[in-house]
């Protein structure tokens, strides 16, 4: 019976790697569709009891995948990583029927995702919601409509955008004029990891322009 099982799970796979380098089945679903059965599974509480086994039968060979346990967030003994509770369902929904052949539609993040925006970031700030992340809400990237995962990785090591040393690259991805601003002969101070200055006001800034004459020149 085991072996029988197994060999369901594993036809299912196939199914799930040949649909994959074509068209999926719920491609063709509206954004407002594919919210709409993502809603619906989450209601119905489907969740894997083997929890991230179940990902891994098809996913492990992806490398993208498996790097989430690198990284804080696939740490199994942070008690407040997701890894720690309920692994990947924990932000890309409940299983349901998804490794049945792939025929249910799972939570996807980033600039290919069909799911808005604020959809996207309900996910991330279900966890982090302290006060000084749920400002978010006034900041101007999310009234520009910035996901989190625009800008954050979380199957990885470590986030570019938390690194002192890759965040520059993170932000001038889009900031091309601050990117433009940094190889000028006066250039921007994050270039040179000066970021004390990138924290002070414009004023005091003009009126420390000694130092930072000294610091540039």
């Amino acid at each position: 019976m085991r072996s029988l099982y197994q060999l369901f799970i594993l036809f299912g796979c196939v199914l799930f790697v040949m649909q994959s380098a074509h068209a999926l089945p719920w491609d063709d679903l509206t954004a407002e569709q594919l919210e709409t059965t993502l809603i619906e599974k989450f209601a119905e509480g489907n969740y894997s009891p083997k929890g991230a086994d179940s990902c891994l039968m098809c996913h492990k060979k992806n490398d993208k995948v498996m790097d989430i346990f690198k990284g804080v967030h696939g740490n199994v003994t942070n008690s407040a990583s997701p890894m720690a509770g309920l692994q990947c369902e924990a932000c890309h929904e409940s299983l349901g029927n998804h490794n049945r052949g792939g025929k249910e539609p799972m939570i996807q993040f980033g600039q290919n995702s069909k799911l808005s925006t604020q959809t996207q970031n309900t996910v991330c700030q279900g966890c982090h919601n302290d006060a000084k992340q749920m400002a978010w809400h006034n900041s101007t990237h999310n009234l520009e409509d910035i996901a989190c995962a625009d800008c954050h990785v979380v199957h990885a090591a470590t986030d570019p955008a938390l690194e002192k040393l890759t965040v520059n690259d993170t932000c001038t991805n889009c900031h091309t004029r601050e990117k433009a601003d940094m190889n000028k002969r006066s250039s921007h101070p994050m270039k040179w990891d000066q970021n004390d200055l990138y924290r002070l006001s414009f004023t005091t800034w003009v009126n420390d322009r000694k130092r930072v004459k000294q610091t540039f020149y």
